[in-house]
């Protein structure tokens, strides 16, 4: 089960490490859709998310058939995928719990961000 939002004082709990708050792991896995993309939750289940990734990977077998690259069986090149997915994560998540009356307004900036982000690549 993944958990996408939170409130304030477990967001709070976790920025301080209160004995006791939540705690990310591969099997409790949680992102954060309703604060910053790179706040430290986010950041944090990127890192559990990229480590065991890579575990999994070079330690386990996952993907053997794939052969994947050496470059993105590193760290870096998996976290950094984790974040820019979390993007699109976050939009869905946002786009669910909008209101049906502004749904066509919601698509409407959308398809004007994703026309400016192909004309900046």
């Amino acid at each position: 089960m993944v958990k996408c939002s939170l409130s304030q004082q477990e967001v709070d709990d976790y920025e301080k490490d209160v004995p006791g708050c939540l705690v990310i792991t591969p099997t409790h896995f949680m992102v954060d859709c309703l604060h910053p993309q790179n706040s430290p939750f986010n950041r944090g289940a990127a890192n559990v998310f990229a480590e065991d990734f890579l575990d999994q990977v070079i330690n386990h077998s996952w993907y053997t058939k794939a052969n994947i690259p050496l470059w993105y069986r590193k760290y870096e090149a998996i976290y950094e995928g984790f974040m820019s997915h979390l993007t699109t994560v976050k939009s869905h998540f946002k786009e669910l719990l909008m209101e049906e009356d502004d749904w066509e307004k919601a698509k409407k900036q959308k398809d004007l961000w994703l026309q400016k982000a192909a004309c900046n690549s």
